[in-house]
């Protein structure tokens, strides 16, 4: 396995911060999709998930600003 190079500025680190958090999630959302869960795994999981798409809303939303 190689290693990318450092990143060199903001929108690079971002770009590879964004590039690995999706890559957890898909990998998340593969486990959840094969696992069995209980009505008090959902309830533990919907405090976090919110948490993360209102993170992503603020990630698209500072990216959008950036655009004007």
């Amino acid at each position: 396995m190689t290693l990318a190079p450092p990143a060199r500025n903001t929108a690079d680190i971002a770009a590879d911060a964004c590039h690995r958090f999706a890559t957890h999630l898909e990998l998340l959302a593969h486990q959840l999709g094969e696992a069995a869960l209980e009505p008090g795994d959902r309830e533990r999981l919907a405090a976090p998930l919110e948490a993360v798409e209102k993170a992503v809303a603020k990630v698209a939303a500072n990216v959008g600003s950036m655009e004007s």
